[in-house]
């Protein structure tokens, strides 16, 4: 289990990588073809907070994940809380950071931007959506690469030190 935790662990950043740029072209894509909507300060400024949020944060969180995992397997311990904060972490808590910054973001730019900047918001952030599978891949692959370190720490670990008391004996 060791093997492919750290095999999925580099897909799931490699995942990462690519959604974190194909959201960010796909940003500018939408808003070329937004019609409706003028190139409004405020929505870029909201967008910017809201692709840090949604992208960058996660992204580096579950970087900082799989280096505390990548060195927890090659340890050889059996301490799985990093494991179990990275499944939580990633199993709703940074969705829901993400719902209630959407939310403030469109408030902001509907108060301050008016409707034609908020409609250059919504292209944008429909943008991120059309990429948004990629980050649902990467999260998905970090999660069971999290459970299968938790698998070799708990099971294949206990049993190579079973077998190797029981050679001593």
């Amino acid at each position: 289990m060791q093997k492919p935790a750290k095999i999925l662990l580099w897909i799931s950043l490699g995942m990462g990588l690519l959604y974190a740029i194909a959201a960010f072209i796909a940003m500018i894509l939408a808003n070329t073809l937004n019609t409706f909507g003028k190139a409004e300060g405020s929505a870029y400024l909201a967008l910017i907070v809201i692709y840090v949020v949604n992208v960058g944060v996660p992204f580096l969180v579950k970087i900082l994940f799989a280096v505390v995992i990548f060195f927890g397997l090659k340890g050889k311990s059996e301490n799985i809380i990093m494991e179990i904060l990275a499944i939580i972490s990633f199993s709703g808590i940074f969705s829901l950071l993400s719902g209630i910054v959407n939310s403030l973001a469109s408030n902001f730019i509907a108060m301050t931007g008016g409707s034609e900047a908020l409609i250059t918001f919504s292209y944008m952030n429909t943008g991120m959506a059309w990429v948004g599978f990629l980050c649902s891949i990467s999260t998905a692959l970090f999660i069971v690469a999290a459970s299968f370190s938790i698998a070799y720490k708990k099971i294949e670990l206990a049993d190579l030190r079973r077998i190797l008391e029981e050679e001593d004996i």
